[in-house]
């Protein structure tokens, strides 16, 4: 089991390599590739090969080796780069909805 779960991840990972190196060169991954990917996660969890953790590692590996940045840290990057530049001029407290109380 424990060679059948280092030959999974090492495919995994190169998986993911190419599925990412593509969509950083055409900005979005292909339906069918991130189709064939959630299968691919699917089936060794329900088979057991691997668990969340194990693919949340070889993943964060892959995104560091195309993007430089785990997968968390690209999605907050592109959260922030999706505000404008007037939402960003507000102060904070404003944008988060807080109040100030002032005596």
């Amino acid at each position: 089991m424990e060679k059948t779960k280092k030959q999974y991840l090492h495919n995994f990972h190169s998986l993911l390599v190419e599925a990412y190196s593509s969509m950083k060169k055409t900005g979005k991954m292909p339906d069918k590739t991130k189709g064939y990917i959630e299968g691919y996660m699917f089936s060794a969890i329900k088979l057991k090969i691997v668990n969340y953790n194990e693919l949340q590692e070889v993943i964060d590996k892959a995104n560091i080796a195309v993007f430089g940045k785990k997968l968390k840290d690209r999605v907050d990057l592109s959260k922030l780069r999706a505000q404008s530049e007037d939402e960003l001029d507000r102060p904070a407290f404003i944008r988060h909805g807080k109040h100030l109380k002032i005596d």
